[in-house]
């Protein structure tokens, strides 16, 4: 999961929602903070899609 920030409200609700929902179906986790940036954003989603992921959440 690659969120922009992640003291907005939004964003911390939706992780523990989706990180529950992960760990209920035996899924892992794994969360990227992009700092609002699309150029952090790019290279956090070339770095993981080079690995065995199941999907990535943006």
């Amino acid at each position: 999961m690659v969120v922009p920030i992640i003291q907005n409200n939004f964003f911390s609700k939706a992780f523990a929602g989706i990180e529950e929902v992960c760990s209920a179906n035996d899924y892992t986790l794994i969360s990227c903070i992009s700092d609002d940036s699309y150029e952090k954003e790019v290279k956090t989603i070339e770095l993981l899609k080079n690995g065995a992921l199941d999907g990535i959440i943006l």
